[in-house]
C-alpha cells in the first residue's frame, strides 16, 4: 500500500533537508511526499526542488503565502494518490521504521487509524537512532471517547497513519491557529478503530522560532473561539446524545486555554487582549455554548471576572 506524505512548509531552509533525509531512510519505501511550500521567501523551495531531481518520491508544489498550515494540509490531501496519508512537519523528523511499524499495527488491528509517542528534539535530524525490535500496541474500539478524555490520544495530526477513508468529507479549517482541533475532533467522531503503538517515532523538534510559542495575540483567541464553534456545530449536528461531555471536557477546556494563555499577551496590549476575550468568550456563555462545567476553581473564577467584564 503506498503512504502519501504531506509536509507543509514555510521558510523551512534550515531544517527541510533533515525532515526530507529522515523519509528517505525510512525502511517502508513505498510512499510520495507532497512538500506544499506556503510561499517561502528563502531557499526552501530550491532546497525541496534538489531532492526532488534525486528522488522521483519527492515532489514540491507551491502555493501562495496563506499564512497558516491548514490550507497546505488541504492541498497537499488533494493532491495525493496513496492509500495511506501521513503529515509530517517540516522542522521535525520520523525514526526510520516508523511508516513500517505503524503500517504493520494498521494491517494486524485492521485499524482505521494508527499513531506513535513522540519525543521531543532539542537539535535537528542527525540520522542517529536506535533499533526498535518490539513494540507493545494498545486498541481503541471507542475512539471517539479516548480523544474525548485524552487517554493516550494527543491533538495531533503529525506521528499517524491514516486510512483514505477516515478523512473523506473533514477538512481543515484555513486561516486560523489550532486547526487541528477540530479536524482530530471529527476523525475520532467517525472512525471506528484507532491503535497507539508505544514507541516514540516521531521526533518534535523544539523550535524556539515557532508560531506557537510566540506570544499570545487577539488572533489566536479569536481562533479559538473559531474551533468552539466548530466542534459544538459538529456536535449538535452529528453526536447530540453527546453534546452535554463534549460541552464540558472539550469546548470549557479550550476556554480554560485561552485563560492560561492571556497573561501571555505583551503587557502594552494586556488590557485590550482581555477586553476583547471578553467579549467573545462571553458570547459564546450567552448562547450556552460554553459553561463552568469540568472547571477548577481557579480557572471559574477568571471565567467569572471576565464575564463580569463582558457585562459592564
Amino acid at each position: 500500500m503506498k503512504i502519501s506524505v504531506i509536509i507543509p512548509v514555510y521558510n523551512g531552509e534550515k531544517y527541510i533537508a533533515g525532515c526530507l533525509k529522515s523519509l528517505q531512510a525510512q525502511t517502508f519505501g513505498d510512499f510520495e511526499c507532497l512538500c506544499v511550500d506556503n510561499g517561502s521567501t528563502d531557499e526552501t523551495a530550491r532546497i525541496i526542488s534538489d531532492f526532488a531531481a534525486q528522488d522521483k518520491r519527492i515532489k514540491l508544489i507551491s502555493t501562495e503565502n496563506e499564512g497558516k498550515q491548514a490550507g497546505a494540509r488541504n492541498k497537499g490531501l488533494a493532491h495525493s494518490t496513496g492509500d495511506l496519508i501521513a503529515y509530517v512537519d517540516a522542522d521535525d523528523f520520523v525514526h526510520p521504521q516508523m511508516f513500517e511499524l505503524l503500517l504493520s499495527a494498521m494491517e494486524r488491528e485492521n485499524a482505521d487509524v494508527v499513531g506513535c509517542r513522540f519525543q521531543k528534539a532539542l537539535s535537528l535530524y542527525d540520522g542517529k537512532f536506535n533499533e526498535i525490535k518490539t513494540v507493545k500496541t494498545k486498541v481503541y474500539d471507542k475512539p471517539f471517547d479516548a480523544w474525548l478524555t485524552k487517554r493516550d490520544v494527543a491533538v495531533t495530526v503529525w506521528g499517524r497513519l491514516y486510512k483514505r477513508g477516515a478523512l473523506d468529507n473533514i477538512s481543515f479549517i484555513e486561516g486560523i491557529y489550532f486547526e487541528d482541533v477540530p479536524w482530530s475532533f471529527a476523525l475520532f467522531s467517525g472512525i471506528g478503530k484507532y491503535v497507539q503503538i508505544d514507541a516514540p517515532l516521531y521526533c518534535y523538534y523544539i523550535n524556539p522560532t515557532a508560531t506557537m510559542r510566540s506570544d499570545w495575540s487577539d488572533e489566536k483567541t479569536r481562533s479559538y473561539i473559531e474551533v468552539i464553534r466548530a466542534v459544538d456545530a459538529y456536535t449538535k449536528a452529528h453526536r447530540p446524545n453527546d453534546w452535554k461531555r463534549v460541552q464540558k471536557l472539550a469546548l470549557n477546556q479550550r476556554v480554560k486555554m485561552i485563560l492560561n494563555r492571556l497573561g501571555k499577551t505583551p503587557a502594552a496590549h494586556r488590557a485590550e487582549a482581555y477586553a476583547f476575550a471578553a467579549r467573545e468568550i462571553g458570547k459564546l456563555y450567552d448562547e450556552g455554548i460554553v459553561s463552568y462545567a469540568g472547571l477548577k476553581l481557579k480557572h471559574r473564577f477568571q471565567l467569572w471576572k471576565l464575564l463580569r467584564k463582558h457585562r459592564q
